[in-house]
């Protein structure tokens, strides 16, 4: 049986001395150990924080890449738009114009029914002052004749009307016809013997070159 304070024990360094350094040794390692496991913590804390800065920058900078990519493949696309629009030039009239040089005795048979037609229409209207001016002749017997001369005219003059826009109808029908055929006939021809480069190109897509 152990007697004595706390003191007199501890001096007499018996077994009451080795229980209480036991224990105090115990507890400075319980201590480490809190104190190492909060490092532990901190450590996987700092170390946990750092990785979603770093995935943070790294969805950023993959964001701006990406948005710099879009925008420059639209820039390059809007450049490629300006170059097919600017590449454009004007019709080539009078190269069509000699390219239907076998149907130029067709063209102008077509051009005299269009003079034709046209004079139609100013007919018209003086042969109808003449009717107003008719009904101011007394003589009744003069009147029927001049009038029923002037009907005649007037139906003469629809007829001409429809045979002339007939045949300038006909004629620039096959006019142009004819230049149609010889203008796809001659595209064609170039089609095949252009190289595969060429159907690569922005301005010789499929859509510009079936139209």
């Amino acid at each position: 049986m152990i007697l004595g304070n706390h003191e007199t024990l501890m001096k007499a360094k018996g077994v009451y001395y080795g229980l209480v350094e036991a224990q105090n040794i115990h507890l400075k390692t319980k201590d480490k150990n809190v104190e190492e496991n909060e490092n532990d913590a901190d450590d996987k804390a700092a170390t946990a924080l750092a990785y979603d800065k770093a995935r943070s920058l790294s969805y950023h900078r993959q964001d701006t890449i990406d948005k710099k990519t879009v925008k420059n493949e639209t820039n390059d696309k809007t450049d490629e738009a300006k170059a097919v629009v600017e590449y454009k030039g004007p019709a080539p009239f009078f190269a069509m114009l000699a390219m239907n040089r076998p149907e130029l005795d067709v063209i102008l048979f077509a051009c005299i029914a269009c003079v034709c037609n046209g004079g139609i229409q100013p007919a018209f209207g003086v042969i109808l002052s003449k009717v107003i001016a008719v009904f101011q002749t007394c003589d009744p017997q003069l009147q029927e004749k001049r009038v029923l001369t002037y009907i005649l005219i007037f139906v003469g003059l629809g007829v001409l009307m429809l045979f002339t826009m007939f045949l300038q109808s006909f004629l620039f029908a096959i006019s142009g016809e004819s230049l149609t055929q010889r203008l796809r006939a001659k595209i064609f021809r170039t089609l095949l013997q252009q190289d595969i480069a060429y159907f690569d190109q922005a301005e010789n897509n499929t859509g510009a070159l079936c139209t």
